[in-house]
């Protein structure tokens, strides 16, 4: 089985998660023990650049090197998520992939062309896909490797309270989803009141600054570019605060995931809330009733602060904790 990740339709972005949860689903469907990974430049179907269109758009500055970062650090640098990978391939000139049809029998995404494909795939990539597909009755995830599972239970031992994580959404592109921080600061201290441990982790794009108050609480600032130490974190949490960023398959996609969603208030952030519907959800009619990531997968079509995550808090996190 060849799974091609064609960058002339996939951002370089935590989407791949999703994306490979797809085609894992398909490679278990076929009962296939092992699989390759063709990661396909766009060259040719976007004027002779490696990423898509929108790629560019979005990082206006050095949008190229911040490109190859996003692939080394959310592709390349996870890929041991998944342990039957055996062969992995860079393809940059899209004609080059014409010889590897002749050595496999399945791929992902089924049908796969690489010309004009936008339809056949987008279709085939998302988590709404996911959820509309009742075949699919369980999610099988990424694995984690004991090493940064160890690390982040050392965490908890210094600390000797529960560890909450809060990601920070904090780019320069969609503003409209970044995170609310004096909230969130807000947030921390009132989870200290109630003896949790808070544990920020900041977006990939953060430039530090001084007299940040909420650097008090980035016990692992390294978790913020490696992703295997990140999902570490959310794996040992007894809860991970999210808002509309890309990082929450990183929780979800664990077994026995404990996560909260926010940002998609209709009212005040249609935006996400139609990017939302759209991805996400299968039933539009009931589009907070989700079959997939358990009964501790959480979203809520509210904004990011305080006065409503405190009630979160109350209702959730202390009566699970006693």
């Amino acid at each position: 089985m060849l799974i091609v990740y064609d960058l002339a339709i996939n951002g370089v972005g935590f989407d791949f998660f999703i994306f490979m949860e797809n085609a894992l689903q398909i490679k278990k469907a076929n009962n296939i023990p092992n699989f390759d990974l063709c990661i396909l430049g766009a060259e040719s179907e976007n004027s002779g650049f490696f990423f898509k269109k929108q790629q560019y758009l979005k990082e206006k500055k050095f949008p190229f090197e911040n490109g190859k970062i996003r692939l080394s650090n959310i592709v390349l640098n996870t890929l041991n998520f998944y342990p039957d990978l055996e062969n992995v391939f860079v393809i940059k000139n899209r004609i080059n992939f014409f010889k590897y049809l002749l050595f496999y029998d399945v791929f992902f995404p089924l049908n796969f062309n690489i010309y004009d494909d936008y339809k056949n795939q987008i279709k085939q990539i998302s988590w709404a896909n996911l959820e509309k597909n009742k075949s699919i009755n369980s999610l099988i995830g990424i694995k984690l490797q004991k090493k940064y599972i160890d690390r982040a239970n050392n965490l908890k031992k210094i600390y000797g309270k529960k560890l909450v994580s809060i990601s920070l959404r904090e780019s320069s592109y969609s503003k409209y989803r970044n995170s609310q921080k004096k909230e969130w600061l807000k947030v921390c201290r009132y989870l200290e009141k109630c003896n949790f441990q808070p544990i920020v982790i900041r977006d990939f794009e953060y430039i530090r600054k001084k007299n940040d108050p909420l650097e008090k609480y980035e016990l692992a600032p390294e978790a913020t570019l490696n992703l295997n130490f990140r999902a570490a974190i959310y794996n040992v949490s007894f809860h991970n605060f999210f808002t509309d960023s890309g990082y929450f398959p990183l929780s979800l996609l664990q077994k026995n995931p404990n996560l909260s969603r926010w940002k998609y208030d209709k009212k005040k952030n249609k935006k996400s809330y139609i990017s939302h519907i759209e991805a996400s959800v299968s039933d539009k009619k009931f589009p907070d009733n989700y079959r997939l990531g358990g009964k501790k997968h959480l979203i809520f079509f509210k904004d990011d602060t305080y006065d409503n995550i405190k009630p979160f808090i109350d209702r959730h996190l202390l009566k699970a904790k006693r």
